[in-house]
Formats: C-alpha cells, sequence, structure tokens
C-alpha cells in the first residue's frame, strides 16, 4: 500500500528534494532592489496599434534588462498598482532619467539599484520593470 502512494507522489515531483532551496521573491516599490544582467536596447512596436514597427507603428526604444535566472515578484494586494504577482521573470524594462550618462553600459553586464513597479500602459512592453536610481557597470 505504501508503494502505491509514494510511487505517484515520487512522479508527480511532489517530494521535495534535499537540499532545495526556495528563493524569496522580490518586491514592488518602494523597496529597493539590486539586479545583475545585461542591459540591451531593444526596439518595440508603439502607437497606433502596438503591434508592427513594419506594419507602421512608432519605433519605441527601451533599455531592457536581461537576468542570468529568473525571479518572481510578489504583489501587494493594497496597491492597486502592483497587485499582480509575476514569476519567471527574466526581462524588465529600465526606466532611465539621464540616459546619456549610461549609454556606454549598454550591451554590457551591470548591476542595477531601482524600485520594481508592475506594467501598466501600453508603453509598458515587460510585465515588470525597474525605475533606474542607480547602474553600473562590472556585474557578472
Amino acid at each position: 500500500m505504501v508503494r502505491k502512494i509514494l510511487v505517484p507522489c515520487l512522479l508527480l515531483g511532489t517530494v521535495p528534494s534535499a537540499g532545495a532551496v526556495d528563493t524569496p521573491c522580490l518586491r514592488y516599490e518602494p523597496a529597493s532592489v539590486v539586479l545583475k544582467g545585461k542591459v540591451k536596447q531593444v526596439i518595440f512596436p508603439g502607437p497606433p496599434h502596438y503591434a508592427s514597427v513594419q506594419g507602421g507603428d512608432r519605433a519605441e526604444p527601451c533599455w531592457v534588462l536581461y537576468l542570468p535566472s529568473s525571479v518572481c515578484v510578489e504583489g501587494n494586494p493594497k496597491d492597486y498598482m502592483n497587485s499582480e504577482t509575476e514569476k519567471n521573470v527574466s526581462e524588465l524594462q529600465l526606466i532611465v532619467l539621464g540616459r546619456r550618462k549610461y549609454r556606454k553600459l549598454l550591451g554590457k553586464s551591470v548591476s542595477v539599484k531601482g524600485r520594481l513597479l508592475h506594467a501598466y500602459t501600453w508603453h509598458h512592453h515587460t510585465s515588470v520593470l525597474v525605475q533606474v536610481e542607480r547602474m553600473k557597470g562590472g556585474a557578472n
């Protein structure tokens, strides 16, 4: 009888493996986070249809941080704008003021300190964004 119960559990992956570590989810603003990854400029389709630059939509160049491994961001039910939990986040659009001073970091590994927010407009092209407070090169 025990084998009949144990075998399906192992096949379904419901028995935790030894040494498994749960990484806590990150939190939305006002908390600050530090993320490391590679920053690239990406062209997304903008107005009027947000579907295709080749089809006539305006090009919206955005900076995106690509993480080496995905993270989760825990929603806050008391914050309407940031209430949704997001899992497997590996790309985050960067909201950067003063891009000129950071332009030399495009295409490079960086460390970004900032506040996370959930997408809420058509101009937000990833589910989670980072309002950048500081960015520096040399992150691994």
